[in-house]
């Protein structure tokens, strides 16, 4: 959409800007602000989704970002990318092994068996989409018995120290190609202007950091076809 000259000008903007941040304290006087504590924690999904899609690792200022911006996921990310665009970069972080990776949830979705085997973790893909009407009024000391009683009930891991990649098991039938040796710089898109036809490495990260439900819906159709031809 397009934007059309409007009166107004800075009063204007002032004022809409109040408005937003009197709909963000709408309780009023009876009314308790949220803590980025409880956001980053209790609504960890949505933090872990603006950290992605923010392209920093920061979950105190993810929370801060989903509060000031009322819980919109596309403007909490482009607060968080601004801010980080204004700090110097100090850091590196270096290459992974993500085969020694310490996991809660690992699961295939191309392969029933995989080296390692599959872990189910916390996920809502098995429960009933029913709502949970005793959440409305939930109290304190049930919210804290919960965790209590979790951890107090949960086994000691019997984990192995490592989870080999499905992909490393299809190189060694010779089903994929041997892993390449890259030794150019990675595209930095933070800091360079993305012109196309752009490298690989640039593409990884821009969906990396891209929109969670388009690069969901792509892989989705990617995997079981488009239109007519799904199952």
């Amino acid at each position: 959409m397009g934007y059309v000259a409007i009166k107004g000008g800075g009063q204007a903007i002032q004022g809409a800007e109040d408005v937003l941040e009197a709909l963000r304290t709408a309780e009023g006087e009876h009314g308790t602000p949220l803590t980025t504590q409880s956001i980053e924690h209790q609504l960890r999904l949505l933090t872990s989704r603006i950290v992605s899609e923010g392209g920093l690792y920061h979950p105190q200022l993810a929370a801060l970002a989903i509060k000031q911006s009322q819980g919109d996921t596309l403007e909490a990310a482009f607060a968080l990318r601004a801010y980080r665009s204004t700090k110097p970069r100090l850091l590196e972080t270096c290459t992974q092994d993500t085969s020694r990776m310490r996991l809660i949830r690992r699961i295939s979705s191309a392969f029933k068996d995989i080296p390692g085997g599959q872990m189910l973790g916390p996920t809502y893909d098995y429960a009933l989409r029913l709502m949970r009407l005793d959440l409305a009024n939930e109290s304190p000391e049930i919210f804290r018995e919960v965790a209590r009683e979790f951890l107090a009930e949960t086994p000691e891991p019997n984990l192995p120290d490592t989870f080999p990649k499905v992909v490393e098991a299809l190189r060694a039938e010779g089903l994929l190609p041997p892993v390449e040796n890259h030794t150019e710089t990675p595209f930095d898109i933070t800091r360079e202007p993305l012109i196309f036809p752009v490298p690989r490495s640039a593409a990884l990260a821009t969906m990396a950091r891209a929109e969670t439900g388009s690069i969901l819906a792509l892989a989705y159709s990617n995997m079981r076809g488009y239109g007519d031809v799904h199952p």
